[in-house]
């Protein structure tokens, strides 16, 4: 038997599903793919090169609950559903996650520039079944301090965008209903342009159509569904000449002052820390009050919440923190099954603890405090070189688009 043989055994494939919040991306990849390998390539077909502040999730089939992709495994050693489909096949030409150029299927056309129309279906009638399908979402991660200055591409505004209304609207950031008018102002300027020009045209815009409000805003106000939209659309005038993009930037610049923006929450309990400062003495009254051991049921008003910024504690509400600790507070985090330890700077035994409902919510606190830390010291270095190309190649592009604008004048 010869010692290299060319008769290798091919790996299963498998069609993965991406969704983004207005695409959707189909991509055949094998058994032994890896997260990293499918993210890189869905940042490439869309033209995003801020990929740190995404990821990808997926539904865990065990806990039935939503988790991020771990992207130094392969995808399908995780416990993601995959459904199968005994009518599904693939052309010989589908694209493979070496070739990023070949088509793939859009759930509906991309508004920016910067994402690639790749419209023809991936998957047609051939000769080779695929093993099933899997589903992954390409979501918002981490969010910068300064959402309106730090993002460089119009790509990931764009997505953030997208994420923050999405969240707005689903009630996972909470909006003041005054606001949430404007904001909803903003959206439609965002999507239809100027209002006049829209009441100009022979087809009447139906706003019923349209996400706008929260349902808390009929819950807190009781005004109809026409007196809302008679406020909306009184906003929406006073945006007239507002571009996409400006739209769209005023939307995030007024959304981050919203208390709960670019926090991801976790319930948690018993928080103990080692030191005397006025933060701990907090946690003290805290802990006196929750008389449950170590392996008790999670305290439903203990909060935590993971941002940008630091690591904020909260009791009762997600809108005033008792406790904050800023990153450059923290020297590391450590977790060991359902207990987490913030390591802090300011002595070298001080240590603040608390306790999660799963060792699997304890994984992910680590993960988004551990990405938000690292994001929170390399924005206080010197930028690096891909970051400086591509501030000059969005300033080249801004100067294009505003010739080419001035030339249809």
């Amino acid at each position: 038997m010869p010692v290299f043989s060319s008769s290798k055994k091919k790996s299963h494939e498998y069609l993965c599903k991406i969704f983004t919040l207005d695409a959707e991306l189909h991509f055949t990849i094998e058994a032994t793919t890896k997260g990293n390998t499918i993210f890189s390539l869905v940042c490439q077909t869309i033209g995003l090169r801020e990929y740190w502040y995404f990821g990808l999730k997926y539904f865990d089939k065990t806990s039935n609950e939503w988790n991020w992709l771990q992207l130094n495994h392969t995808i399908i050693s995780q416990p993601i559903e995959i459904s199968s489909n005994s009518t599904l096949f693939k052309t010989p030409d589908s694209p493979n996650l070496t070739d990023c150029f070949n088509p793939h299927l859009l759930r509906s056309p991309p508004t920016s520039s910067s994402v690639l129309n790749l419209s023809s279906p991936i998957i047609n009638v051939g000769q080779q079944p695929l093993k099933g399908i899997i589903e992954l979402y390409f979501v918002v991660k981490f969010y910068p301090e300064d959402i309106t200055h730090e993002i460089i591409q119009d790509i990931t505004r764009h997505l953030f965008y997208l994420q923050v209304k999405h969240d707005i609207l689903n009630m996972d950031i909470y909006c003041p209903p005054d606001t949430a008018a404007h904001l909803a102002s903003l959206s439609l300027q965002a999507k239809f342009g100027d209002y006049d020009q829209i009441e100009s045209l022979s087809e009447s815009l139906n706003l019923e159509n349209e996400a706008l409000l929260p349902l808390t805003c009929f819950q807190k106000i009781e005004l109809s569904r026409s007196d809302w939209f008679d406020r909306i659309i009184a906003l929406w005038r006073t945006h007239a000449l507002l571009l996409r993009e400006e739209a769209e930037i005023s939307y995030l610049k007024h959304a981050q002052d919203l208390d709960m923006f670019g926090l991801s929450f976790f319930e948690i309990s018993k928080m103990q820390g080692t030191n005397k400062s006025s933060s701990q003495q907090q946690i003290k009254s805290i802990n006196q009050q929750q008389k449950q051991s170590d392996q008790a049921l999670i305290a439903a008003e203990l909060w935590l919440g993971i941002d940008s910024l630091g690591i904020r504690f909260y009791k009762k509400n997600k809108l005033r923190p008792e406790v904050f600790f800023s990153w450059c507070d923290v020297k590391s985090v450590t977790a060991h099954d359902k207990k987490i330890v913030l390591n802090l700077t300011s002595d070298k035994h001080a240590t603040f603890a608390f306790y999660a409902a799963k060792s699997s919510v304890s994984k992910e606190i680590l993960d988004l405090a551990t990405g938000n830390h690292d994001l929170y010291m390399k924005r206080r270095q010197e930028q690096s070189i891909e970051i400086q190309q591509m501030k000059y190649f969005e300033e080249q592009q801004q100067k294009v688009n505003f010739v080419e604008i001035l030339f249809f004048l």
